[in-house]
């Protein structure tokens, strides 16, 4: 994940699992499910780029769509910006298949 920062914020994402498509004003859009916010952390102003290990709420993300939100937080938790939406698709892990059979 990227940003330029205008000034210094807290910043978090937001994931969402597509969990299908509908029609708004016409056009196709993913019908989403909120799966968690993520914080990470404080940044100051310019350029910034994180890498994400695709947990949220200290779970990884099951296989399937995700729509992930970058925001900008003020000083009071408030929204204070929000990136443009990226979708990421995350695929089966080849060592969690049959996981836990004996």
């Amino acid at each position: 994940m990227s940003a330029q920062l205008a000034s210094p914020a807290g910043i978090g994402i937001l994931v969402q699992r597509v969990v299908g498509h509908h029609r708004v004003l016409g056009r196709r859009a993913p019908r989403l499910r909120l799966v968690g916010r993520v914080p990470l952390g404080h940044f100051k102003r310019g350029r910034m780029s994180i890498h994400w290990s695709h947990r949220v709420n200290g779970r990884s993300l099951r296989p399937g769509l995700y729509q992930v939100t970058v925001r900008a937080l003020a000083s009071n938790d408030r929204i204070e910006d929000l990136g443009t939406p990226h979708l990421i698709r995350i695929r089966h892990r080849s060592g969690q298949l049959g996981a836990g059979r004996a």
